[in-house]
């Protein structure tokens, strides 16, 4: 068994969970899924934020890199319910257990395999990272900047100016809830990098940088 503190949880379609951890054992991060290899329904999934789990698992290695985190879960025990809830308590159990916290400018996370477009951040197939999420103290604050599609639907993504280029890089938010009026600067994000996909069928395959998750600073 392994303990696994729970450091994300995002919506997916169907009505099922993305949720994300961190082996506190062996300072590797996770993707929980069922024994059978799938992504939970939100109604069935035990999960919370900031929970700490014994674990029983395997790696699943049906995905190409950079999502090498998916894991199949034989067996589970609740051990501390929310033991987590602010910045600091998840930065504290992170640094303990030699987990990667990058610091500074945006482009430096993912190993500097992060390319910065005109208006984005993504991977590509000739320098691609051996993990699909990491953790970043930002540099810069990043502010809510939604979009609505032609077809009505809400597009949620966030703010951030590069210091390279001195433009604005719009991050989409994949978190719970809407997007965050503002994630203060100093402020402990969760990244990830979403699954290979070219936008027009022409461009190259890539896998586009988005915010998982932040955890809320302590008020005083």
């Amino acid at each position: 068994m392994s303990k696994i503190l729970i450091v994300s949880k995002t919506r997916m379609k169907d009505s099922r969970v993305c949720v994300g951890g961190v082996d506190l054992d062996q300072n590797l991060s996770v993707r929980l899924l069922n024994v059978n290899g799938y992504h939970e329904k939100e109604t069935e999934c035990p999960y919370e934020v900031g929970d700490i789990w014994d674990c029983v698992y395997m790696r699943n290695s049906r995905r190409p890199a950079p999502h090498l985190e998916d894991s199949n879960v034989s067996s589970r025990k609740l051990v501390e319910k929310a033991s987590c809830n602010t910045s600091t308590a998840f930065l504290e159990q992170l640094e303990k257990h030699g987990i990667c916290v990058f610091r500074g400018p945006l482009i430096n996370c993912f190993d500097n395999c992060l390319i910065e477009d005109n208006y984005c951040f993504y991977v590509s197939k000739d320098k691609t990272p051996n993990y699909s999420t990491c953790f970043w103290v930002n540099d810069k604050p990043l502010r809510k900047n939604d979009l609505c599609n032609v077809d009505g639907r809400r597009k949620r993504r966030l703010a951030y100016m590069s210091g390279f280029s001195m433009r604005n890089k719009y991050i989409p938010y994949v978190g719970l809830g809407d997007t965050p009026d503002i994630i203060p600067k100093d402020t402990l994000i969760r990244l990830s990098l979403a699954h290979w996909w070219s936008k027009d069928g022409e461009t190259e395959e890539r896998c586009y940088l988005q915010v998982s998750g932040f955890y809320k600073k302590e008020e005083y």
